[in-house]
């Protein structure tokens, strides 16, 4: 709910810093719309953080198709593993798919579903301690990565297992 008032709340040039007031460059935008996505993250919108990525890849087909920089791919990857995330979508793994399966339907996406895959995946190596939560965390990066493949047509009467 913290997450969703400050979303609503805030502009989104006061995502960057120094916060920026008025109309955004494509580039402020971009940038602006990465640190929101981690900042919902960060206080585990699940649901705020998808829509921020949505709003990312469109970002992302109008200037570089389908590419992240290092810095941005490393911050996606890091918000992917942020602990409150963490929490509430080990909780509901199936609610944060359905949320990202709108990803699959751009390059730009696709590339964002592999990125917080590959976040999930590190999480799950190095730092959760819970069998069941590591097996719920890879899974769940599996089959990221599968819709991310499949462009959004992955059958949904069959889950993906490990």
């Amino acid at each position: 709910m913290v997450g969703r008032a400050l979303r609503s709340d805030a502009a989104l040039g006061e995502f960057l810093a120094p916060p920026v007031a008025g109309p955004l460059t494509p580039a402020q935008q971009r940038a602006a719309t990465l640190n929101r996505l981690v900042v919902m993250a960060g206080k585990g919108a699940a649901d705020a953080m998808v829509e921020d990525a949505l709003h990312l890849a469109a970002c992302m087909q109008r200037d570089r198709a389908g590419e992240l920089t290092a810095a941005e791919r490393t911050t996606l990857i890091g918000a992917a593993q942020q602990k409150y995330f963490l929490v509430n979508v080990l909780a509901d793994p199936e609610d944060f798919f359905e949320r990202a399966r709108g990803l699959s339907r751009s390059r730009s996406g696709q590339t964002l579903l592999r990125v917080m895959a590959r976040g999930l995946a590190g999480v799950a190596w190095w730092g959760l301690k819970d069998r069941h939560e590591r097996m719920q965390a890879l899974r769940l990066a599996f089959r990221l990565v599968v819709l991310s493949l499949r462009n959004g047509t992955e059958n949904r009467e069959a889950p993906a297992t490990l």
